[in-house]
């Protein structure tokens, strides 16, 4: 794999990851 390729898939696992965790703050905040 290429350094670029791997940057990016490290970046988007890092977007989901925020967002998950963004969603568990809305769930949480909700109940």
């Amino acid at each position: 794999m290429k350094p670029k390729k791997i940057d990016a898939f490290l970046g988007i696992q890092v977007s989901i990851n925020l967002h998950a965790k963004r969603m568990k703050k809305l769930l949480f905040s909700e109940n």
